[in-house]
């Protein structure tokens, strides 16, 4: 299997996505998801990015993929705030209950 048969497999319009941290970082799938572009209202919530992946800075995808962020490391945060990266504040230890219910609560479609 390859990235862009994972990402047409399982990113269609609509879909949220819950990306892994630290040494789990999918780092496929942010280096290839911005290329996506035949999608629209698509949800990438990820935390603490090791890099400033072209998802989290290509501001075009403002509609198409919107990132947010429970966390924000230096190599992302001068991109946050504009147009479709989001932070979303909050403690570690609310993750799981901000993703289920609450102003952000949301169906969650992949685990990546």
């Amino acid at each position: 299997t390859t990235i862009d048969h994972a990402l047409d497999s399982f990113v269609t319009s609509g879909t949220v996505l819950v990306a892994s941290l630290a040494v789990a970082e999918p780092v496929l799938l942010y280096e290839n998801l911005h290329n996506k572009r035949d999608v629209h209202g698509v949800t990438l919530i990820g935390m603490i990015p090791q890099e400033p992946y072209p998802i989290f800075k290509d501001a075009s995808l403002a509609g198409s993929i919107e990132c947010e962020l429970f966390f924000l490391s230096g190599s992302v945060k001068e991109f946050q705030g504009k147009d479709h990266l989001h932070y979303i504040p909050g403690h570690f230890s609310q993750v799981a209950r901000n993703l289920l219910r609450g102003r952000n609560a949301r169906q969650v479609d992949v685990f990546w």
